[in-house]
């Protein structure tokens, strides 16, 4: 038996999901943030000073 395709019974297929794609990049980002954590301890409160004295 042949099957035939309707076009119209056909769906577009997503080929990622949305979010899925930019986990990657969370992770790169979250994984540097803990190594300039771990790198730089000691000066983590004068990092942390400085960015909220650029905050309004």
């Amino acid at each position: 038996m042949d099957r035939t395709q309707n076009p119209e019974s056909t769906r577009p297929r997503r080929a990622t999901r949305g979010h899925a794609r930019f986990a990657p990049v969370v992770w790169i980002v979250v994984l540097l943030g803990l190594w300039i954590v771990l790198v730089d301890w000691r000066t983590l409160p004068d990092l942390v000073n400085a960015a909220m004295a650029m905050l309004p």
